[in-house]
C-alpha cells in the first residue's frame, strides 16, 4: 500500500511516499526517478532526479522522504491538507525522463560553477541559499522556456519582492535597493547556470 502527499516545500523533501507492506515477506520497493504531477493541475508539479530503495519487513510501514524540485514557481506548493493531489509519473515516459535529465544537468551546472567560483559573491548572501536559489530558479527557467512561457527578469524581480514583503512587510528605499542589487546579481547567476546546464544535461 503507497500513499503519497506534499509537504508544502518546493525544494528538497518535497513529498512523502507512505508504505505499508501488507504481506508476510519483506519486501524491497525501489523508487525511480520520476516526476511526481498535481492531479488537478493548480498546483506545482515537481521532478525527482534520483531514485532510491526502501526495505520493508513483513507487516512494516515507512514513510520514504522524496527530495526533488518543484517545476513551476507561479503555482502553489501541494501541501498535506492538499489529500490525493499527487500522483507519480511513469518513470520511463519521455517527458519524464528529460525532465529528470534537465534537473539533474542543473545540478552538475550549479556544482561546476561553484567549483571554478564562477559565481557572485556581492552583495553578500548565504552561500548554502545562494546555491539553492540558483538551483531552483534555474529549473523553473528552463522549464518555463521549453513550455513557451519564458519567465522574464522584470516578472523574477517582481517574485523576489512579493516573497520579501510576505516575510518582513513593507520594504523601506533602503531595504528596495539592497533587494534590487541581490535580485540582479541572482539573475546573472541564473543566466550563468541555464547556458551550462544545457551543456551538462546528458540523457540516461
Amino acid at each position: 500500500q503507497a500513499t503519497l502527499s506534499g509537504t508544502g516545500e518546493t525544494i528538497g523533501n518535497v513529498a512523502n511516499l507512505a508504505l505499508v507492506n501488507l504481506t508476510t515477506e519483506p519486501l524491497r520497493v525501489y523508487v525511480p526517478p520520476t516526476m511526481l504531477l498535481s492531479r488537478s493541475g493548480k498546483h506545482q508539479n515537481y521532478g525527482l532526479p534520483r531514485g532510491h530503495l526502501v526495505l520493508l519487513a513483513a507487516g512494516a510501514s515507512a514513510l520514504s522522504r522524496m527530495n526533488g524540485y518543484c517545476l513551476n514557481g507561479f503555482l502553489p506548493p501541494v501541501g498535506p491538507q492538499d489529500r490525493d493531489e499527487l500522483t507519480m509519473a511513469d518513470a520511463n515516459a519521455p517527458e519524464t525522463r528529460q525532465t529528470v535529465d534537465t534537473c539533474l544537468g542543473v545540478e552538475a551546472a550549479v556544482s561546476a560553477l561553484h567549483a571554478e567560483g564562477a559565481y557572485a559573491t556581492d552583495p553578500p548572501m548565504d552561500p548554502a541559499l545562494r546555491i539553492e536559489a540558483i538551483t531552483q530558479w534555474t529549473i523553473w527557467l528552463l522549464f518555463a522556456e521549453q513550455n513557451g512561457n519564458p519567465i522574464s527578469k522584470d516578472q523574477f524581480h517582481q517574485k523576489v519582492r512579493e516573497l520579501a514583503k510576505a516575510q518582513i512587510g513593507d520594504l523601506t528605499a533602503e531595504q528596495d535597493a539592497q533587494l534590487e542589487a541581490q535580485a540582479n546579481s541572482l539573475w546573472n547567476d541564473f543566466a550563468l547556470t541555464n547556458a551550462r546546464a544545457k551543456i551538462e544535461k546528458k540523457p540516461r
